[in-house]
């Protein structure tokens, strides 16, 4: 009897190489969030983090931090000069309430046992204070749309009210305590991969590690304004088992998450397709699932969130067979049932060209992506740092009498452009970005308009 089976690429990493998939599936936020916790509210830290640098911001912050200080001094109730100054064992006791460090601008610091007890005294406490109101540390009303139980807008709206600033983990090289949960994790397949001697999986957690910590250096986002020395103070108190953390300005903490958020799906997505080229033998019949992979990658985004298209296992052992648009990921064989043709343009009428166009935007970048290589190739063009595929946007789309679709593209073209033909490093011509942005293109459209798409710069 054939059953069927829906394949995520969780599910394919784990056939792979379950360790790699606990690792990558693991909570390490929780385990930051226990560990005892300290803010830097330091002068220099959140001048860096919550202001820009020019006159007028400086004088703003200026004023700002002198509010904070004033509060500061007001609502922390248990305070002390130096980190040296806190009782041996103090955060030993289950309910420790947090300590304000009142040192000076350079050793500023509020120490608390877990992150929640850090968040509760920003969120409750300090940034509802009147004197920080018209500040970058106060609190700003936010209006969200309500919509009804089919998901519609109803025109109506709720208030709420949130901090300016959101508390920040920071990923630094070289630094035990400035650590962020993405960072951990990456460490911890890298030394996955160490311990099995496994140079795939280390080269793609280096390479995921370099990613994060570039992350903050190209948004001129430094620590080194954290006071080191107070820091190696906290060590010989606290031990090495504490995190630092800081505010960040909201725009400037979600740009951090969405670039975190990519350094992990690329480090997944090259983890699957490196270790895939590995000879796999538990799959009867075939001795790699690299293109499997790579295009459950793409099925994953045309048939939902994380599933691929449904596979039809047989008890019964048969010769696989590899069809368009099929993924092949069982531990037994299994043959796969071609999805459903969808129309063409000149037989469905309710297809529009702006849902198309809106469909291939929304997944364009993660697309252009996983063609690009891992770094190593010469044929094609590798992903670094995800400029290029980000920048990439089908302006406009156009139908012929034929039904024939042109999708006309934009991309960065200064500076990879001089991979195209013409340009200075125009050789090999597999390199032109034209043929990945095409290619990727037309991968998305498939399912939707068949082989009646293509792809041309504007």
């Amino acid at each position: 009897m054939a059953t069927a089976k829906k394949i995520s690429l969780e599910d394919a990493i784990a056939i792979v190489d379950p360790e790699i998939n606990s690792i990558l599936s693991r909570d390490y936020r929780s385990v930051l969030d226990k560990k005892i916790t300290i803010l830097d509210l330091s002068y220099n830290a959140l001048k860096v983090n919550v202001y820009r640098n020019t006159k007028a911001h400086v004088d703003a912050y200026n004023k700002a931090y002198a509010a904070l200080v004033e509060v500061l001094n007001d609502k922390a109730t248990r305070q002390y000069k130096s980190l040296e100054d806190i009782p041996d064992g103090y955060f030993d006791k289950p309910n420790a309430p947090f300590i304000y460090i009142n040192g000076g601008d350079d050793n500023r610091f509020i120490v608390a046992k877990n992150f929640d007890n850090i968040r509760s005294f920003v969120t409750e406490r300090l940034s509802k204070d009147p004197r920080l109101e018209k500040t970058s540390f106060g609190q700003s009303i936010i209006y969200d749309p309500i919509r009804d139980n089919k998901g519609r807008l109803t025109g109506d709206s709720k208030r709420r009210t949130r901090t300016k600033v959101d508390i920040g983990h920071i990923a630094t090289e070289g630094e035990i305590n400035l650590v962020s949960p993405l960072e951990l994790k990456i460490s911890d397949i890298l030394t996955l991969g160490t311990q099995k001697s496994n140079p795939i999986i280390v080269a793609a957690a280096q390479k995921a590690l370099s990613d994060l910590y570039a992350i903050q250096v190209e948004a001129s986002y430094s620590f080194k304004n954290t006071s080191a020395e107070a820091i190696e103070t906290a060590r010989s108190k606290l031990g090495e088992g504490y995190v630092v953390v800081t505010l960040h300005r909201q725009r400037l903490n979600a740009r951090f998450s969405q670039e975190e958020l990519n350094v992990f799906n690329k480090l997944r997505a090259t983890l699957a397709l490196q270790l895939s080229k590995v000879p796999f033998h538990n799959m009867s019949g075939s001795n790699t699932i690299l293109e499997d992979i790579k295009e459950g990658i793409i099925n994953t985004i045309k048939f939902g969130k994380s599933a691929l298209k449904k596979h039809i296992t047989h008890s019964k052992k048969t010769a696989p067979k590899t069809l368009a648009g099929t993924v092949q990921i069982t531990n037994s064989v299994s043959t796969v049932k071609k999805p459903p043709v969808v129309k063409a343009p000149e037989q469905d009428p309710q297809l529009q060209l702006t849902s198309l166009q809106s469909f291939i935007n929304t997944h364009l970048q993660d697309v252009i992506s996983a063609n690009m290589g891992d770094g190593s190739r010469r044929d094609v063009l590798n992903y670094r740092t995800g400029r290029f595929a980000g920048s990439v946007k089908v302006e406009k789309l156009s139908q012929s009498r034929e039904g024939m679709i042109t999708a006309f593209y934009s991309y960065m073209k200064n500076p990879y452009a001089t991979f195209s033909e013409g340009g200075q490093q125009q050789f090999p011509k597999s390199r032109d970005p034209k043929l990945l942005i095409s290619k990727s293109i037309r991968e998305i459209a498939a399912e939707k308009v068949a082989n009646r798409l293509r792809a041309v710069s504007l």
